[in-house]
């Protein structure tokens, strides 16, 4: 799926500025039910009673309690820190950790480590491809004799010269969000999850390009008051539809919300697992607005993951994308000891800038594919379909 929706940019809600990533509101809602209230009648002619003194006051206090509840409301325009502060307080928001400071799973730990040592490009790429590569301002340095893909399993010299010519007319002409999505970002996960030679059938991408009212967050996953707006893209698991796995998702969904194994309804990934999830930001667009998006996306997707269960979990963190133009990062969200959402923050994985950044990018995303069908799809079934972990089908 090479396309991406066009929107009109001047009226695009889903791109969220510095001025513009209000969308993602926690404030808490106050319904509980409220005994209606008999009017009665005044004179209004008796403006000098100690009743209307009273009414006058009492009038007084409601206008400055609405008005302080609407200024401590966070809103659409809201800034991004006062947004991520109102994601800190509550129980259904979520929390900013760094890769660099805070403890993390060990699962993630070994995944990060290896992003880091391909976004450092020392031996990655192999030495069968150094004819090929003379002239394109790739380091010596960055080939080896034991790297981790060979040229065969990588794009080739053609197809990545494409990519960089296509990644750079998006940002002389300081094209939109779109055009980057169509034209670049499409073509990278194109090559990585269709084309390359380890693709499988088992993973594939999904880009929306319907309507965003079409496309939501089911409710009872989302958190109070906070946007139904999806990433830009995912990576999912399919299974065959003869499968059992296929079977076992499709007899969950029955008592599932939305009928979905996933927060959202939109179209098949009704049953088919979200691994990944990818937010695009284009021109003047904020790598915090990203992070808000995926970070409350996240925050669903694991109320999704431990609906009706067992707060217990094989799945250790959810991995996402964030990329901004040319620049793609790993991001990760975790649960802390009290079960709420924390996104680590960030990974380089590369770079459509140029040309040893777009083999270091896909590099780094046959890694990530290589872990979701070797460590994400295995946890999935045991946590999700209840099949034993010991099982050597998984």
């Amino acid at each position: 799926m090479a396309s991406k929706r066009h929107r009109d940019d001047d009226n695009d809600d889903h791109r969220d500025d510095e001025g513009e990533t209000g969308d993602f509101a926690f404030a808490q809602t106050d319904l509980t039910p409220r005994p209606l209230r008999r009017r009665v009648p005044r004179n209004d002619s008796d403006t000098n009673s100690p009743s209307a003194s009273i009414r006058s006051s009492a009038s007084k206090l409601s206008s400055s309690k609405a008005s302080s509840s609407k200024a401590s409301k966070v809103s659409r325009n809201s800034s991004p820190t006062k947004q991520f502060r109102n994601a800190s307080i509550q129980e259904t928001g979520f929390s900013r950790a760094s890769f660099d400071d805070d403890e993390r799973p060990k699962s993630l730990d070994a995944l990060t480590q290896t992003l880091w040592k391909i976004n450092e490009g020392f031996g990655i790429l192999p030495k069968g491809l150094q004819d090929d590569l003379t002239g394109e301002r790739v380091p010596e340095w960055m080939f080896g004799g034991k790297p981790g893909f060979e040229a065969s399993h990588l794009p080739g010299v053609q197809t990545v010269r494409k990519m960089l010519r296509l990644a750079k007319r998006c940002f002389q002409e300081n094209l939109p969000e779109s055009s980057w999505n169509n034209d670049v970002h499409s073509r990278v996960l194109e090559w990585v999850m269709r084309d390359s030679p380890s693709s499988t059938d088992l993973l594939d991408y999904r880009c929306w390009h319907v309507p965003l009212l079409t496309a939501q967050t089911v409710s009872p996953y989302r958190p109070e008051n906070a946007p139904s707006k999806m990433v830009d893209f995912c990576i999912c698991v399919q299974p065959g539809q003869k499968s059992r796995q296929f079977n076992a998702i499709q007899s969950l969904c029955v008592e599932r919300p939305g009928l979905s194994i996933n927060h959202t309804d939109w179209g098949d990934l009704t049953k088919y697992p979200i691994a990944v999830s990818i937010e695009t930001k284009g021109p003047e667009q904020s790598y915090d607005a990203a992070l808000l998006q995926v970070a409350t996306w996240h925050a669903s997707q694991w109320r999704s993951l431990l609906w009706e269960r067992n707060p217990e979990s094989t799945l250790e963190f959810l991995p996402g994308i964030i990329v901004i133009k040319h620049d793609w990062y790993f991001v990760a969200t975790v649960r802390d000891d009290n079960g709420k959402a924390r996104t680590f923050e960030r990974v380089p994985m590369g770079s459509t800038e140029t040309i040893p950044g777009i083999y270091k990018l896909s590099i780094a995303l046959l890694t990530l594919l290589e872990w979701v069908r070797t460590e994400y799809w295995p946890a999935f079934q045991v946590d999700m379909l209840g099949f034993p972990a010991t099982d050597d089908a998984l």
